[in-house]
């Protein structure tokens, strides 16, 4: 399947983004070998969706009909799918990004083994250029059950609500039963996947945290992180605009090594307050990666770029002691707030739903 890349990031840059997600293969098979099933995979997706889209399982949440689905969590599944480079495609230097693995997984690429899984809760990327080749290539996940993957551990010795196979696995705990599901440990690629492609250099994080409030200004601090290919200079180009567009700070920069913290000043800033306390004004920071000019005059290739949405806000817990303990207020800007809301649990066990 050919397969169209895309600029990533705010404005042109050198990053070349392939998106993955759509119609897999998935096939499930009974580690005891009494069967196996071949059907069509959706990413981002859950295998419990797609069996029952194959009319192989019942439909879990009428009546008590998940007692007929407790075999899912004891096979294996793997999802693949294929695509297709051009011959001339420079694919030396690419990344291979799950967004979401649920959860204990391998990751194959044209047959080989170029990384694992075994947190739900964060992204994972792999390098892919070694492995790549010019035409057909073939990616697979294979996820393996909760019960091979904590074979190992001791979890009897823990007390914990429902079942104590969960506590040593980082995915969301409501999936071993709870007072509002069944227990439907599934696995699935739950969130997009993509292959990106850079050059010399990428931004590989870039975060922004306000660090002190003052009377009508705020001191923020911008923190990136860099991966290199090359020695070649690079700038850094930042810029913060305020809530209705204007620039209202910007700097370029040459970054030494791998990147480092950057402080600032913004006058008279837009304080962001929680609903109920104030308005919710938000900025966006622009981190563009190029490489530095050098004719002495303007500007070098983009080679990659970030932009992250915030508010200017400090959250803080407020302790103080009394003859009863002490207490525990939330405060936002200074500013004591009195939390307030309701138990939101998932709303499906199966979050690529």
């Amino acid at each position: 399947m050919t397969q169209h890349t895309t600029n990533d990031g705010a404005g042109p840059t050198a990053v070349q983004t392939m998106p993955l997600d759509g119609e897999w293969h998935l096939t499930g098979w009974d580690p005891a070998g009494r069967g196996e099933h071949r059907l069509a995979g959706r990413v981002p997706g859950h295998v419990h969706a797609d069996l029952l889209r194959a009319g192989l399982i019942p439909d879990p949440f009428r009546r008590d009909q998940a007692d007929q689905c407790q075999w899912v969590e004891r096979w294996f599944w793997r999802y693949e799918r294929e695509f297709e480079l051009p011959a001339d495609f420079d694919a030396r230097w690419a990344v291979l990004k799950f967004q979401g693995l649920d959860t204990h997984a391998e990751i194959h690429l044209n047959d080989r083994t170029i990384g694992h899984a075994a947190n739900m809760f964060v992204p994972h990327r792999f390098e892919a250029g070694p492995w790549l080749r010019a035409g057909v290539n073939r990616i697979e996940v294979v996820f393996v059950p909760n019960y091979v993957a904590m074979a190992h551990k001791d979890v009897a010795r823990f007390r914990s609500c429902f079942s104590s196979d969960r506590v040593y696995a980082r995915r969301m705990q409501c999936a071993y039963g709870w007072d509002w599901t069944h227990r439907l440990v599934g696995a699935g690629v739950w969130r997009p996947v993509t292959l990106s492609f850079y050059r010399s250099a990428r931004l590989a994080d870039c975060c922004i945290r306000t660090v002190e409030l003052g009377a009508d200004a705020a001191r923020l601090e911008i923190e990136c992180e860099i991966e290199r290919r090359a020695g070649k200079p690079l700038a850094l180009d930042l810029r913060i605009e305020d809530p209705d567009g204007r620039v209202a700070w910007a700097t370029t920069i040459e970054p030494a090594g791998k990147g480092g913290a950057i402080g600032l000043e913004l006058a008279r800033p837009r304080l962001w307050f929680p609903n109920g306390y104030g308005e919710q004004p938000l900025y966006r920071l622009t981190a563009t990666l190029r490489a530095a000019s050098t004719t002495g005059g303007g500007t070098g290739r983009p080679l990659d770029s970030r932009s992250i949405t915030f508010g200017i806000r400090t959250v803080g817990i407020e302790e103080i002691p009394d003859e009863r303990g002490g207490s525990f207020t939330l405060a936002v800007n200074g500013e004591r707030i009195f939390a307030r809301g309701g138990n939101w649990v998932p709303p499906s066990p199966f979050p690529g739903t």
